[in-house]
């Protein structure tokens, strides 16, 4: 059975979620093996986000990873309890992919000496863990538990972070730099 562990006011069956961001974040089989992995063990912790359109379709704006693992899971015969949701409001689907979109952004970087500062006084269950920035992670990890100095080297510099921006005139998804975005904004003053 798995568990539901956060606590909201609404919920909604997995069959009346409809997935939203296509092809934005691809998973393969392993990734989505991974989170169904993390939902046995740890159960739903975070609420889905979603918004309704004027149909009354609930589309699924944060955890298409968990949307298309518990798919799966039920269609191996599990049981899928009420999921917990939280709605966020937008005028139509371009402001809805727009709110996905910052949803998706990442405004600040993780490097080695803040994830080793972080995890210094905890026994972290890495599994499953993917983050970009950090492939070796577990090294990381094993610093922080012996005490050792971070595995950055002293020219690191984090990779410049990249939006993705839709255009809602031709419907294409952009990546762009900070001073990409900078340099479109001082052109539109």
């Amino acid at each position: 059975m798995i568990k539901i562990t956060c606590e909201v006011k609404q919920t909604l069956p997995l069959s009346d979620m409809t997935e939203f961001q296509g092809d934005l974040k691809i998973r393969t089989e392993g990734d989505y093996e991974q989170i169904q992995s993390s939902i046995r063990k740890y159960g739903i912790a975070f609420p889905f986000f979603v918004w309704q359109d004027s149909d009354s379709i609930n589309y699924v704006l944060d955890g298409h990873g968990r949307l298309g693992a518990l798919q799966r899971m039920a269609q191996g015969g599990g049981i899928i309890p009420p999921l917990p949701i939280v709605y966020v409001e937008a005028d139509d689907a371009i402001q809805a992919k727009n709110l996905l979109l910052r949803l998706n952004s990442r405004y600040g970087e993780i490097t080695a000496d803040g994830m080793k500062e972080f995890l210094a006084d905890v026994d972290a269950d890495l599994d499953g863990v993917n983050i970009p920035e950090l492939p070796d992670i577990a090294a990381i990890l094993d610093a922080a538990l012996d005490g050792a100095p971070s595995a950055e080297p002293d020219d690191y510099e984090p990779p410049k972070p990249k939006f993705e921006v839709f255009c809602p005139e031709c419907g294409e998804l952009y990546d762009i730099s900070d001073e990409e975005l900078q340099e479109v904004a001082d052109n539109e003053d």
